[in-house]
């Protein structure tokens, strides 16, 4: 019956031991600091279409700028929608494989000819920044960006 306070006695001792030391082994991280570190924090920084006005059968540039606030991060889908004032969309377009270190930012561009089937109007260019596998969303901008498109008449 004596045995069990010192049982207990080196259980607890143990355990505040090998804390700070695997701590202290690690560079002052713990596993659970590394898992928190681990997930990626994208944001759409900005996004920039030109020119704008435009007129169909011309050529846009649309570029957009990520952040990442934490460790790299690779094999991002960044999507591109446009859409009508009526929410009708109009292009939809990816760029697989984009990578970004932690604390940098990365550019994404794409370039499309304005279809003759456009009508006048204004359009919105949304972005989103998922995982590889689309299922995980990091990063969602419903309004990243517009453009006003003069239709032009044959």
């Amino acid at each position: 019956m004596h045995r069990r306070p010192y049982i207990l006695l080196i259980i607890l001792s143990a355990t505040l031991i090998i804390a700070p030391l695997t701590a202290f082994l690690l560079g002052g991280r713990t596993m659970a600091s590394e898992a928190k570190a681990a997930a990626p924090r994208i944001s759409v920084v900005s996004t920039k279409v030109t020119p704008s006005p435009i007129s169909t059968l011309d050529v846009l540039t649309i570029g957009t700028t990520l952040k990442n606030n934490a460790q790299r991060v690779d094999d991002l889908y960044v999507e591109l929608k446009v859409r009508a004032e009526d929410g009708q969309e109009v292009l939809h377009a990816a760029q697989r494989g984009v990578g970004i270190d932690g604390g940098e930012n990365q550019s994404v561009y794409w370039v499309w000819r304005i279809p003759g089937r456009l009508g006048s109007g204004d359009y919105t260019v949304q972005i989103g920044v998922y995982g590889p596998d689309r299922t995980t969303l990091y990063a969602m901008d419903e309004t990243a960006g517009g453009f006003h498109v003069d239709a032009k008449t044959y």
